[in-house]
């Protein structure tokens, strides 16, 4: 059994570790998400799921939200080489998508991951639509309800919405200020999208490719921004099929 991620502020575990547990693997959330949005990830006998759990939600609620990458990365860069010995997948939804791409960049030597997985996200180079993080709150709703991501109940709570959309716009800023050189990765990638995906059509997904040096592989499948909810039961055969030396 490899050694595992114990749980912190900023990392829970899915379910409970398996004595079999082969691989790691680190999801990060979408923009106002928290750990529980990986909760569906199915039991697997050989990859314990990790949840990124970020400042200003769910058990950090009371924390302020991170308006910026380098308010993150930092903190999982230090758990992550203080912590882990083994290999280790990333995996990214969304903002998340970039998330863990900026933290396989830092990640060196040994603690470097074996794999990237994105999905519903452009690549960073690539044009973005205008900054949501600015809107008035009510357009802020509207675009935020056409993702089909949010009960719209949440947003008439007359106390979870001013939370929420504190959220929201610092994981929006968060996302929507990051800038970074192209530095390609020396893993494999994979970048997933959802064909009814209006932000991030599948025909973006082969800028993901100059970000590695080594097997790139795009898959597009049946959904809209949220698509990848419908696929956790394939994800563990993606990652096995990515990295045949791991199963």
């Amino acid at each position: 059994m490899k050694p595992v991620l114990q749980a912190s502020r900023w990392r829970t575990p899915v379910h409970r570790p398996s004595k079999q547990t082969h691989l790691q693997v680190l999801c990060f959330p979408h923009a106002g998400g928290g750990a529980s949005c990986y909760r569906s990830l199915p039991v697997t006998e050989h990859i314990q799921w990790q949840a990124v759990q970020l400042p200003g939600r769910e058990n950090r609620l009371r924390e302020n939200p991170a308006e910026d990458m380098q308010a993150v990365i930092p903190h999982l860069v230090r758990e992550i080489t203080s912590c882990l010995e083994g290999p280790l997948v990333l995996y990214g939804h969304s903002m998340g998508a970039w998330m863990a791409y900026e933290l396989a960049c830092q990640l060196q030597g040994a603690h470097k991951p074996v794999l990237l997985v994105v999905s519903g996200s452009k690549a960073p180079h690539r044009p973005r639509r205008p900054d949501w993080h600015l809107l008035p709150d009510q357009e802020l709703v509207e675009r935020i309800l056409d993702l089909s991501g949010t009960p719209s109940e949440v947003f008439h709570h007359p106390e979870l919405r001013p939370m929420l959309l504190r959220t929201l716009r610092a994981d929006l800023k968060l996302a929507e200020t990051y800038r970074c050189d192209l530095r390609p990765l020396d893993i494999p990638l994979v970048a997933l999208a959802g064909h009814q995906d209006p932000h991030a059509v599948p025909d973006e997904l082969i800028h993901w490719g100059p970000y590695t040096r080594k097997e790139f592989r795009s898959l597009a499948f049946p959904g809209d921004h949220f698509f990848n909810r419908s696929i956790f039961e394939d994800l563990p055969a993606l990652i096995h099929s990515m990295l045949p030396d791991f199963t």
